[in-house]
Order: structure tokens, then C-alpha cells, then sequence
């Protein structure tokens, strides 16, 4: 399916608009709660403030996600053996 070719359609330029609207405006309410995670997360525990990660989206296109870090940097390696769980989050088969 992902290879198959996604032809326009009208509405998608709407729901486009629709999106980069209702996206913008959270981004500017809550811009200063963000401001301040990111201040935390780079007080206690440095950098990267931020994650990224690269998803599959419509038509099989690559994009790029940016998120708020949550682990700290001395666990991220060591998460999956300490848990117990692989790297994809399922339980790892000793």
C-alpha cells in the first residue's frame, strides 16, 4: 500500500489548512509551558531537550517527529535490560 500513489484530493487541502490552524494556535497558547519543560529537562538532566524520531506517514513518506525528551541521558542506554523489555517495548526472551 505504501507504494501506491495518493492522488490529491480537494478536501485535503482544507483539512491541511484545518490542521496548521488548530496546530498553530496550541503552539502559541501553550509556548510557555513548553519553554519551561524544555528549562527543566535541560536543568536536570542536559542535553538533548528533544527527541527525534523518523515516522512512516501517508504514501509510505519518511518524516521527521520532535518530541520533549523524557529519559535521562544515563538510563536511555541501559532502559531495555533494566526493564526487562527489547527495544521496540515487548518483552525481551532470555
Amino acid at each position: 500500500m505504501a507504494s501506491e500513489d495518493f492522488a490529491p484530493r480537494r478536501v485535503d487541502i482544507a483539512l491541511r489548512a484545518l490542521d496548521l490552524l488548530i496546530a498553530g494556535s496550541a503552539l502559541i497558547v501553550l509556548s510557555p509551558l513548553l519553554g519551561l519543560l524544555a528549562l527543566g529537562i535541560l536543568l536536570t538532566s542536559g542535553t538533548p531537550v528533544l527527541y527525534r524520531g523518523e515516522r512512516v506517514g501517508r504514501a509510505g513518506r519518511v518524516f521527521t517527529m520532535f518530541k520533549l525528551r523524557t529519559l535521562k541521558g544515563e538510563l536511555r542506554g541501559d532502559w531495555a535490560t533494566s526493564t526487562g523489555r527489547s527495544s521496540a517495548g515487548a518483552p525481551s526472551r532470555r
